[in-house]
C-alpha cells in the first residue's frame, strides 16, 4: 500500500515538474482582448467603470474595493476578492466626450503576485449603446501557472465575466467576442 502512495506522489511531482519545464519555455507575457456592446450610453458605462467602490454590485469576483491615497497624482485602489487583495493604479483615465472614445488603463501595482499587467478599457458610442473593449496586457510569472493558463484555463474568462457583469448591471445581456488588442 505504501508503494502505491509513493508512486502516486511521485507521479504528481513528475507532472508538476513537467508542467514547470514546459511553462518555462512559454512566453510570460500575453495580450488578450474581448469586446461587447452594452445597451447604455457611454456616459453611463463610464460612470460604472470609474465607480470602483460600486463594482462589487456587478462583479461576482469582488467582495469589496478599498480606495487608497493617490500615488504620484494617480488614483489607486485595492480589490478584495477571489484572488486575494490586489492593488491597482490608474495610469490613464479619459472620459468619453461626444464622438471621442473613453479610455481607462489600470495596472496591477503589487509586484509580489505570481501575475501582473494592465487592463486597457475602451468605451466608444456605437449603434445600440456603447462598445466596450477590454484588453489584458498581462504576465504570468510562475511557469506552472503559465502552463495551466495556456492549456487548462482561458486567458479571456475574466474579461468575459467582467463584460457580462457590466452588461447585466446596466440592464441587458452582452455577448463578448474576441477583439483586436489595444496598446
Amino acid at each position: 500500500m505504501m508503494w502505491i502512495a509513493i508512486g502516486i506522489v511521485g507521479g504528481l511531482l513528475g507532472l508538476v515538474a513537467l508542467m514547470a519545464v514546459i511553462g518555462s519555455f512559454l512566453p510570460a507575457g500575453h495580450v488578450c482582448g474581448r469586446t461587447a456592446t452594452v445597451a447604455a450610453p457611454p456616459e453611463t458605462v463610464w460612470a460604472a467603470l470609474v465607480d470602483v467602490e460600486g463594482q462589487p454590485r456587478w462583479r461576482k469576483d469582488l467582495k469589496r474595493v478599498e480606495v487608497l491615497p493617490s500615488d504620484g497624482g494617480k488614483r489607486q485602489f485595492r480589490e478584495h476578492g477571489g484572488q486575494g487583495k490586489i492593488r491597482f493604479v490608474v495610469d490613464e483615465e479619459r472620459a468619453p466626450a461626444g464622438a471621442a472614445p473613453g479610455r481607462l488603463v489600470t495596472r496591477i501595482a503589487d509586484d509580489d503576485l505570481p501575475f501582473g499587467g494592465r487592463w486597457i478599457i475602451s468605451v466608444v458610442a456605437s449603434p445600440g449603446g456603447t462598445r466596450v473593449t477590454v484588453t489584458e496586457d498581462g504576465v504570468v510569472k510562475n511557469p506552472v501557472f503559465r502552463f495551466l493558463s495556456r492549456t487548462v484555463f482561458s486567458l479571456s474568462a475574466t474579461q468575459e465575466a467582467w463584460l457580462r457583469g457590466l452588461g447585466r448591471h446596466l440592464g441587458g445581456d452582452v455577448v463578448p467576442a474576441p477583439a483586436a488588442p489595444e496598446t
